[in-house]
């Protein structure tokens, strides 16, 4: 099921009790609920295979999945699947805590860090001709980018409540329909139904996924 499909059902079933519910909110609602879900929970992933090119620390990385975008880097590792191979997801405050000069640093890349958009940065530039066309593997977490896009499995068939309370809690604090009762309850509800979805995201993580101590120290 894609977006607009969801939008018209929704449209059907939300004006039997609230005729104040339209076409042109649900659209727009529905994205940005969906959005919002997978942005927080991080519940629709796909893999990204790229290659490293020497003298190149910052790769921009674009989802296999149409009419999606990237919102946020699980994991990464060098393509030959070894351990020894796992690149640690960091964030700039611990790089510079590491090495305040750590965007100059060169050598084989150990950790990495998400920009926040559509681009990572190794915490060192690949400096050596046999680190240049080597696989890398990127689990990253995607979401729509328009109402042509598909609704996440996950969404779909157990999380569609917690979407109609998204929408119904924008639409209340619109001007047209101000509600400032029903959208604090809604938005309360919302936030409740995303939380237990980033539960059972975080629970199955936590099944499928060996925490280890890894050093990327200079």
């Amino acid at each position: 099921m894609d977006i607009l499909d969801l939008t018209h059902d929704l449209v059907a079933e939300l004006s039997k009790s609230d005729g104040t519910f339209q076409d042109t909110f649900l659209e727009k609602f529905l994205l940005d609920a969906i959005v919002d879900m997978c942005k927080e929970t991080y519940c629709y992933t796909e893999e990204i295979s790229d290659t490293s090119v020497v003298d190149t620390s910052t790769y921009t990385l674009t989802p296999v999945t149409t009419n999606a975008k990237l919102v946020g880097l699980i994991s990464a590792r060098w393509g030959d699947d070894d351990d020894e191979g796992e690149l640690l997801v960091t964030n700039k405050r611990q790089l510079d805590e590491q090495n305040r000069f750590w965007k100059q640093a060169t050598g084989q890349p150990n950790a990495i860090l998400y920009n926040g958009d559509s681009t990572i940065t190794f915490n060192r530039i690949p400096d050596t001709s046999d680190l240049t066309g080597v696989a890398i593997i990127y689990e990253v977490a995607i979401a729509p980018n328009s109402i042509d896009s598909v609704v996440p499995e996950v969404i779909e068939f157990r999380h569609l409540e917690t979407v109609k309370h998204y929408v119904k809690w924008h639409t209340y604090e619109h001007p047209d329909f101000l509600n400032i009762k029903l959208a604090d309850r809604f938005e309360k509800k919302y936030i409740r139904g995303r939380n237990k979805l980033k539960s059972e995201v975080m629970g199955e993580f936590i099944g499928n996924t060996i925490v280890k101590a890894k050093s990327f120290l200079y």
